[in-house]
């Protein structure tokens, strides 16, 4: 079954200060970390990455220089997360078969995460790694604590079969949806799997000190 995986890259990291993608991690850009993830994982054939218009001359360098082999298209992102990531699915180049949305701020994922959401997608049409919520948790709209046992995180990859995906993006795109999953979730149950806290997002400058001290332990 062809896997592909779109990278998004297109955001304007606002509260990270600058170009995040670019920033040093152990003297590497951080998103050499996230195409390397997909690039060398045995299951997936190609790789779509979703960027910003004056970031495609380097990131066109970064991958030649890396030898990331994969990457086989590079396009513009949108106004939106939802519509960088339409432009992704636009460029993959398959009609069928599995595809991972990923977000390049999340250079840790593991090859076991990417394998267990393939797996994982020859029973499902859509499948989300998730974490619990481990602090005690404070809603202000009810002004009150909630059960932090009824909430947990979702994380990236998101997976989905190409053709389910892509008709969602057709006939019901909302250029305003938190993540494709949310998309999707009137299609179907939502698959979702034990996620992994090394596949942080990458915010502030502060989670640098985290993603290297996940890389030293290595």
């Amino acid at each position: 079954m062809n896997t592909s995986v779109v990278i998004v890259l297109a955001g304007n990291s606002t509260r990270f200060g600058q170009a995040k993608q670019f920033f040093p991690v152990n003297g590497k850009p951080l998103v050499s970390y996230t195409i390397k993830a997909f690039d060398s994982h045995p299951l997936v054939d190609e790789i779509v990455l979703v960027v910003r218009q004056e970031d495609e001359q380097e990131l066109q360098k970064l991958v030649s220089d890396f030898g990331f082999n994969k990457v086989k298209k590079m396009v513009y992102g949108g106004e939106t997360r939802a519509e960088s990531v339409r432009n992704g699915l636009d460029a993959v180049s398959f009609e069928k078969g599995y595809v991972l949305i990923h977000d390049g701020a999340r250079p840790l994922v593991r090859e076991s995460l990417i394998t267990r959401l393939i797996d994982e997608l020859q029973k499902s049409k859509c499948v989300v790694p998730f974490l619990l919520q481990e602090d005690a948790t404070y809603s202000l709209s009810k002004n009150s604590y909630v059960d932090r046992h009824d909430l947990f995180r979702v994380q990236t990859p998101q997976a989905f079969r190409i053709e389910v995906i892509k008709k969602v993006f057709k006939d019901h795109f909302d250029p305003k949806a938190l993540d494709e999953a949310s998309m999707y979730r009137p299609y179907g149950e939502i698959g979702f799997i034990q996620g992994d806290k090394q596949t942080l997002k990458v915010t502030t400058k502060d989670d640098i000190a985290l993603v290297e001290a996940y890389l030293n332990q290595k």
